[in-house]
């Protein structure tokens, strides 16, 4: 796991408490600076989850296949 910035440094973020997490380190070298992705079923642009302000069973859904 690896410290990821919510809002990145590069982008005025500070290093706090409430803008810091733990991530994957993979996922967060792909993420990189993003703050935002786009959905690609709607096209639409979308914030990434920010696991401070946001509940994980309300941002993603399981789907069985």
């Amino acid at each position: 796991m690896s410290f990821d910035h919510i809002h990145p440094q590069s982008k005025g973020g500070a290093t706090s408490f409430e803008n810091v997490c733990l991530a994957c380190r993979s996922c967060n070298e792909y993420k990189s600076d993003s703050t935002e992705g786009q959905d690609p079923l709607t096209g639409e642009v979308v914030p990434l989850f920010n696991p401070r302000m946001q509940q994980w069973s309300e941002h993603f859904c399981t789907v069985a296949r």
